[in-house]
């Protein structure tokens, strides 16, 4: 199961089951989990290899998976705790522990978020500050006052002539 959010691109969490020598999986099969980093040690051990196109994966048996831990499609990598397996010997991190990691995921993307949100405004913010100037050019062409532009605006006459004189 992978986690995703709005405003965090690129940033798909899951809990990896990560093998006694440091690799973590690229998902599961029957009989074990799925690595598409294929090593000379694997090839020796016999376990099953199968092509990819130009590339290959390897299935290693469950007994190799020694903990579950959090990662990021950016690359981060969160905690981890070691892995139990269950009543088939499986050691595929179920979803009770998963929803345990998933608030250190967010953790880790909510400033991503938070900064796509602040893009977001900052660009409505730019485009009502256009219309709004577009607006008062408007009214100044066709005669209103400073005071009634101040009146419409919540601000005093020489706030609006400050703000918007300049720029018409």
């Amino acid at each position: 199961m992978g986690w995703i959010q709005d405003g965090a691109y690129d940033h798909e969490g899951w809990v990896a089951d990560v093998l006694d020598d440091g690799r973590a999986s690229s998902g599961t099969a029957i009989g074990g989990v799925l690595l598409r980093e294929v090593t000379a040690a694997d090839r020796v051990a016999g376990y099953q290899i199968r092509a990819l196109g130009s590339s290959e994966e390897v299935i290693i048996p469950w007994d190799r998976v020694a903990t579950w831990q959090v990662h990021c499609e950016c690359g981060w990598r969160g905690s981890s705790r070691p892995a139990v397996a269950d009543e088939h010997g499986d050691k595929d991190c179920p979803e009770t522990i998963e929803d345990d990691f998933l608030p250190e995921w967010k953790d880790h993307v909510t400033p991503l978020v938070a900064l796509d949100g602040l893009g977001r405004l900052v660009a409505e913010q730019r485009a009502i500050e256009a219309s709004i100037e577009e607006k008062v050019r408007l009214a100044r062409r066709h005669g209103a006052s400073w005071s009634a532009i101040g009146r419409a605006a919540l601000m005093s006459k020489q706030g609006a002539q400050q703000r918007w004189g300049g720029n018409l």
